[in-house]
């Protein structure tokens, strides 16, 4: 008699390769990744290579990261200008200078150019994220939000940027919120940076420079 065999449901496994390609970044850049909270952790390895479900990188994708927040540079007049009129900073969605595949709670926005205060040191407002809009998401995700609060009210994405065809990601930002610091040393690109340390310097109204995900004091 034949045996019949029950076909089984496994999960589903992302292998460095697959996940370092959709990323677009080069496979021995992600373990740099995880440790600054710009990806989730791996759920196992084979030998040296990490191994994700493709379940948890839709989950994780699918929510803003409360350990997570990100950094980023405006143009003066068409950042600034969208700031205004959207209460929003919108980037390519998967350009590597850019955060458009990060899911910030918080976003340090630095104007490009913008010269130093009086006391020569550059300022830098940093706004709670209430959503993140995307064009191309990582995991297949468009929309972006906290886990257990409702769905957010969505920018028509015809009033973003119509004349672009490039993909986008919008951050839309709690304004009334803003709380700006001093900082030594701005940036020209974007990054992530861990929330507690971002926290930190909130509280301090300072920090020096922000590198390898920490916003460092001195």
């Amino acid at each position: 008699m034949q045996a019949e065999f029950e076909t089984l449901d496994l999960p589903q496994m992302v292998a460095e390769a697959s996940y370092a390609k959709d990323l677009k970044v080069m496979p021995n850049g992600l373990g740099r990744m995880y440790s600054e909270h710009t990806i989730p952790a791996p759920f196992a390895r084979d030998r040296e290579k990490a191994l994700w479900l493709a379940g948890d990188l839709k989950e994780w994708y699918g929510h803003i990261q409360e350990s997570q927040s990100a950094y980023a540079s405006i143009d003066r007049e068409l950042g600034v200008a969208e700031l205004n009129r959207l209460g929003a900073y919108v980037c390519p969605a998967t350009s590597s200078l850019h955060i458009g595949q990060r899911r910030p709670a918080y976003l340090a926005l630095y104007v490009s150019g913008l010269p130093k205060n009086a006391r020569g040191l550059s300022e830098v407002t940093i706004y709670p994220v209430t959503h993140i809009q995307t064009q191309e998401g990582v995991m297949g995700e468009s929309v972006v939000w906290r886990k257990g609060q409702p769905g957010p009210k969505i920018v028509p994405w015809d009033q973003v940027r119509p004349n672009d065809s490039e993909k986008l990601t919008l951050f839309k930002l709690d304004v009334a919120r803003a709380h700006t610091i001093e900082i030594t040393r701005a940036w020209q690109r974007g990054g992530t940076v861990r929330t507690d340390s971002l926290l930190s310097a909130m509280k301090a109204g300072y920090a020096h420079h922000f590198q390898g995900g920490i916003a460092h004091a001195k």
